[in-house]
């Protein structure tokens, strides 16, 4: 297989891939593979497709392997898949196995995602999620050598909400990605944005741009939230019904549509575009066909803006707005435009107060940690002194924090805001799920908001960025203070070695 993805973004070629979905392990994999076999051998012979996009769950909680599907997929497109890999109920060694089966089997390209809640949550044992961070920097340890994504979504319109997405970015970058794709989206000012954010802060790795055919029931379904993440607004949904009246059901503006945001992705800077929503070769090639049609036509990137705009205005003329209302924009902030509220008095005074207790009892070179560090090397972790440290443990923290005695404390570097209260236990920063600065749960705040106002209450958002923080390691409990004095706890992860 070649690895035309790879050569693609090495030299700067806008890299265009197709994504596949899995089909659910419910269904015979001979059968639900056919269409998809299909797509890919047809797609062999476009020279603009560098390749194919294989998810993970997605359909289910227990989709097909997509280790396997992304060798069949590779094997008749003759081109080196991307293969998704989703921590929802997966742990660091869900992904070592399957790193060792794509190396067996000669697949280089993987891309890391955190995933969205289990549909079907087990009832019989806590689920835990492999943070995309920490899959990203586990895949670049075991692997120097693999092409490794990891994705971000800019299309968040608080102030928490966007700046965690672009925090966590940074980390994903630290921990070892190769590149970026966005999360599905319409609204080009955020597409914008995220590139001049990058910028700014000088990341120069190259970011794909994720785009999606949208007919007008996938619209209906996406207005609804089924898809955390995914925002397609009152007038957008609007204007794709509008179009489905014509005599052809809205096909040829949702392809125009398509074609025209593969254009400008390109006009604008990125380095390539994933599609999903295109479930036949012909779709394919119809898409690509219009999009070299517009190249030809628009220039420049404030020629295809006016087309763009002209093409999203509602049947009275008005312009249909992409984004929700009120929306927080970095670079172009309004009066209604969702920025963060400023952290309390209290919340401030709490957060240094834990601050100068964890530095006095906590950290390595106190008196306190010198004193107890010999006695904690004497503890078993499976003693019955170990057991009651944990007791006492949580009954003092769990009110303070939620605490679930995990055995590994990361309150120090996530401003004492506990990261097991989040139903993904993510440390590192927030999944691409939430809404506004509500939790993908629908129940809470999003703990990294609260978060991020407190690391910026104390000039220290820079910490969200840079401070890789690894996962909980087994078995998920005990007490964190003996497995920390007793020096058992990992530390945060450095940058990985240059390639």
């Amino acid at each position: 297989m070649d690895n035309r993805l790879r050569e693609g973004l090495a030299k700067g070629q806008f890299t265009v891939t197709v994504e596949v979905v899995v089909p659910e392990r419910t269904k015979d994999l001979g059968v639900a593979l056919a269409p998809i076999l299909r797509t890919a051998r047809a797609l062999a012979q476009d020279p603009r497709v560098a390749g194919l996009n294989v998810t993970d769950r997605v359909k289910s909680d227990h989709d097909h392997d997509p280790v396997r599907v992304a060798l069949e997929v590779g094997w008749a497109s003759g081109k080196a898949p991307l293969v998704h890999f989703s921590g929802k109920d997966r742990t660091p060694a869900d992904l070592e196995a399957a790193l060792a089966r794509m190396d067996a089997l000669g697949l280089d390209n993987l891309l890391c995602v955190t995933g969205d809640r289990l549909k079907t949550p087990p009832a019989d044992r806590p689920v835990r999620y492999l943070d995309s961070v920490n899959a990203v920097a586990l895949a670049r340890q075991l692997r120097p050598a693999s092409l490794v994504a990891a994705a971000v979504s800019p299309f968040k319109y608080t102030e928490e909400a966007a700046l965690n997405q672009y925090l966590k970015m940074g980390k994903k970058h630290r921990a070892g990605a190769d590149y970026l794709i966005t999360q599905i989206g319409w609204d080009v000012r955020k597409l914008a944005e995220l590139l001049r954010y990058r910028a700014e802060r000088g990341l120069t790795h190259p970011v794909v741009a994720g785009l999606m055919l949208l007919p007008p029931g996938v619209a209906r379904y996406l207005h609804e939230g089924h898809v955390p993440g995914v925002v397609v607004t009152d007038d957008l949904l609007a204007l794709v019904e509008s179009e489905a009246r014509a005599p052809d059901r809205g096909a040829a503006r949702r392809f125009e549509r398509l074609a025209l945001q593969i254009v400008g992705a390109e006009l604008m800077g990125y380095a390539g575009a994933q599609l999903s929503g295109l479930a036949r070769s012909d779709d394919v090639g119809r898409t690509l066909d219009l999009a070299v049609g517009w190249r030809d036509r628009l220039r420049t990137l404030e020629d295809w803006s006016r087309e763009w705009q002209a093409r999203h205005r509602l049947p009275g003329g008005a312009p249909a707005r992409l984004a929700p209302a009120p929306a927080y924009f970095l670079f172009a902030p309004g009066p209604d435009g969702g920025a963060a509220r400023p952290a309390t008095a209290g919340e401030r005074a709490r957060y240094r107060a834990l601050a100068a207790l964890g530095r006095a009892v906590f950290a390595r070179r106190s008196p306190v940690h010198r004193l107890l560090r010999p006695l904690a090397r004497r503890v078993p972790p499976d003693s019955a002194v170990a057991e009651w440290l944990m007791r006492i443990e949580r009954l003092v923290k769990a009110p303070l924090f939620g605490c679930r005695a995990c055995g590994f404390c990361r309150l120090p570097e996530t401003f004492y805001v506990c990261p097991e209260t989040c139903p993904k236990g993510l440390a590192n920063g927030p999944c691409g799920g939430s809404a506004g600065n509500t939790c993908e749960a629908g129940d809470r705040e999003c703990i990294h908001s609260v978060k991020y106002r407190l690391a910026k209450a104390a000039g220290a958002l820079d910490d969200l960025e840079r401070t890789v923080i690894p996962p909980v390691p087994p078995p998920h409990r005990g007490s964190s203070w003996l497995n920390h004095y007793a020096g058992r706890n990992p530390g945060p992860l450095p940058p990985p070695h240059s390639r």
